[in-house]
């Protein structure tokens, strides 16, 4: 498995607002036109080149599932600090059988996972298998000396491999299958907005169960003569989540479409001390 963190690391891309935009552009943490950074294609497009080395198979960015940081808000942010967790934009590359799952998400990152303390403008990329365990890189990912030093590099790098790098030696690729949109399993925090009434959090959790997805955590807070909900979900393959969604999505009291986001975390939910 890779695991790249190369976006919302820093303060001024957290707010979109255009105000931490102009900061963010001045420093050089971000492109003129920022939407692949927000938008999370940046990233993706990372993913798909160090996929493609790793497991040796061609992927492209079409092949990445991604999503930016657009939907995620203060809300977000401190429901993660309630529970112990930071909000980072995290890639990852998953090796399952002989399937490949690529994806960029918003994550709900434990403090105490190494990812948790990448920062400002710095990217990480963690490596795990079964005899490396883990291994983590860390570096400055934005600014303009460093991205020029980057660009040259790779400049360099291309034609002093011309005709013998791994994107010309196509014998030595295979073939693999991407895993079905769904399949993969994580815990999941989900922040629900809901009516403030009674029998709205047995709705929830009927959906839930009813979609064999169990709930570790609820946090409730007041919003609006409503409620809102922040739920921290026991691992479950993502398509169950999405599905119970929906259904809670189509509940009378639901007063927008819920939003489901990865957790990470070594420790597990019951080492958190959810559960």
């Amino acid at each position: 498995m890779i695991t790249g963190i190369a976006a919302h690391t820093d303060a001024s891309k957290r707010s979109c607002t255009p105000a931490a935009f102009a900061a963010a552009q001045r420093l050089g943490y971000a492109e003129a036109d920022p939407t692949e950074d927000v938008g999370g294609a940046d990233a993706a497009a990372k993913m798909a080149i160090l996929a493609s080395v790793a497991f040796g198979c061609r992927i492209t960015l079409a092949d990445v599932d991604f999503q930016g940081i657009t939907e995620v808000t203060q809300a977000h942010v401190a429901a993660a600090r309630e529970l112990q967790m930071v909000v980072r934009l995290v890639g990852s590359a998953t090796l399952v059988g002989s399937s490949y799952d690529v994806r960029v998400r918003p994550s709900l990152v434990d403090r105490q996972h190494p990812l948790a303390a990448v920062d400002g403008a710095f990217n990480a990329v963690m490596l795990q298998g079964d005899a490396i365990r883990e291994i983590m890189l860390e570096g400055p990912g934005a600014g303009g000396i460093e991205t020029a030093s980057a660009v040259v590099a790779d400049m360099v790098a291309i034609m002093g491999t011309h005709g013998t790098g791994f994107l010309q030696n196509d014998s030595t690729w295979r073939t693999l299958q991407k895993l079905p949109s769904g399949e993969l399993p994580s815990p999941f925090y989900v922040h629900i907005e809901v009516d403030d009434r009674p029998g709205v959090l047995a709705h929830i959790a009927e959906r839930f169960a009813a979609h064999e997805v169990s709930v570790s955590r609820l946090i409730q807070t007041p919003i609006d003569s409503g409620a809102a909900m922040h739920v921290v979900l026991h691992e479950a393959p993502e398509g169950r989540v999405l599905s119970a969604l929906a259904d809670i999505a189509e509940l009378p009291e639901t007063r927008s479409r819920p939003m489901a986001l990865p957790v990470i975390s070594d420790r597990g939910v019951s080492g958190l001390g959810w559960s």
